[in-house]
């Protein structure tokens, strides 16, 4: 999400991507080097302990847990009954 929206965004918009994964953390700053305009930047942190000041940000975008949820209203909406692979119903999250 971040490269499209710094892009888009031309120079203005700044980047804090936060994943608790070191693993994640390390390939996403291997695949997109260091930002010499120091737009994106990508951290290792745990939601529930966020090392950033109240008001830090003016808006923030939750990919993974926008996911979650959507999968769990999927999950109740087609009954909580799980589908096969082959079913047109079938999911993936």
């Amino acid at each position: 999400i971040a490269e499209p929206l710094t892009e888009r965004a031309g120079g203005g918009l700044r980047v804090t991507n936060v994943d608790f994964s070191a693993a994640a953390v390390e390939t996403m700053q291997r695949v997109y080097g260091v930002d010499s305009r120091n737009r994106n930047i990508w951290i290792i942190a745990d939601v529930l302990d966020m090392p950033f000041a109240s008001a830090s940000f003016d808006l923030v975008l939750d990919k993974g847990t926008f996911d979650a949820f959507e999968c769990a209203d999927l999950a109740r909406r087609d009954g909580g009954s799980a589908r096969g692979a082959g079913s047109p119903a079938a999911r993936l999250c």
